[in-house]
């Protein structure tokens, strides 16, 4: 079997679960910890590595716009960071690390000896098959396919919005009739996924095509806010499908660096810029400098397709869930199917 059709098996296979793994992290976190432990928690960390970064990344908005938390209190970390760069007064007396242990390391081990040094407690969410050895609370869900390190990015941040719920219920942020919405949401957008896949399939395949027979060498990938853990992980995943140096740039930034880049034409440049992001007109004009300076340009948005009409060479419409806290689940979809089949073809030649 191709890796395309691999990816495209895996992502009908995850997405008909999804809704199910929120809902049964949030049941299970109600149930083994009590109000007082979801609402007395220090200062939040999210640490993982790899994809379990990436996913570390989106959940920040998850957490900000479910619970008490604010969003500058909130910080992402790799686990490094948090064990050996950050000083004691930036973690705070007793911090709640959640760590994302789902592409079977064991990074987050220190990064947890230093929570715990700090007086805090541990959470950790991880896939059948992580070694897990932080202490604290574990809630695992089952593994499945994964043929480049998504789909367990998926299952991190479903963990982490099941966990968020619990957390918002607790503290008064959310209640049982709000969740309830969210669930029909989250419902209804995995379900127009899964309908549409063999659609957005074809125009992947037809995209990466195109791609293999352009100029483009090196890759680049472009978000911003909850867009920029989507960029982050489509960075990952051009990386296990080519093995080539892409980098990953915040938007504002990448008009003041990447844009002065010569030869422009050996660069292919991914963007996500989703509706409701507080930088999508900026982001905007980050895309009409990626298609005006002869790039491969490629957009995956869920915004109108007139605002995507300046020469890119891609543009992915994807129908996301209304709730903005998860449309990181989403928008790295077409740019899997997409190099997995770039893959595929580069493997042919070879």
């Amino acid at each position: 079997m191709s890796v395309f059709d691999r990816v495209k098996e895996e992502i009908r296979e995850l997405y008909s679960v999804v809704p199910e793994l929120v809902r049964l992290t949030r049941e299970d976190v109600i149930e083994n910890l009590d109000e007082r432990e979801l609402k007395n928690a220090g200062r939040p960390f999210l640490v993982g590595t790899g994809a379990g970064y990436a996913a570390a990344l989106a959940a920040k908005t998850v957490f900000r716009d479910f619970t008490a938390w604010t969003g500058e209190y909130i910080t992402a970390s790799t686990p490094i960071k948090f064990s050996s760069q950050l000083e004691d007064f930036e973690i705070g007396k007793e911090p709640r690390l959640i760590t994302f242990n789902i592409d079977g390391s064991d990074g987050c081990q220190k990064a947890a000896d230093r929570a715990v040094e700090c007086g805090g407690s541990v959470i950790s969410l991880t896939v059948d098959g992580s070694e897990v050895s932080e202490g604290g609370e574990v809630f695992t869900c089952v593994n499945g396919q994964d043929v480049c390190g998504a789909a367990s990015y998926v299952r991190g941040l479903a963990m982490a919005i099941g966990y968020a719920e619990a957390e918002g219920l607790a503290d008064g942020t959310l209640d049982e009739e709000l969740v309830a919405v969210f669930d029909d949401q989250l419902e209804k957008t995995c379900k127009s996924l899964v309908e549409g896949l063999e659609g957005l399939s074809e125009y992947a395949l037809k995209a990466s095509h195109d791609l293999k027979e352009s100029d483009a060498e090196f890759f680049e990938t472009i978000g911003t806010s909850w867009d920029y853990a989507s960029a982050w992980l489509i960075r990952y995943i051009i990386y296990k499908f080519t093995g080539v140096v892409t980098t990953v740039e915040e938007s504002e930034d990448y008009l003041h660096v990447n844009a002065l880049t010569l030869n422009t034409k050996r660069f292919s440049t991914v963007v996500v810029n989703t509706v409701n992001n507080p930088a999508y007109d900026r982001t905007l004009s980050t895309i009409r400098n990626v298609a005006g300076g002869k790039r491969f340009g490629i957009a995956v948005t869920d915004g109108l397709l007139q605002d995507y009409d300046s020469g890119l060479k891609a543009v992915f419409r994807l129908d996301c869930s209304k709730i903005n806290a998860f449309k990181p689940l989403f928008t790295h979809v077409p740019a899997e199917l997409m190099f997995a089949a770039y893959k595929d073809l580069t493997e042919q030649e070879a």
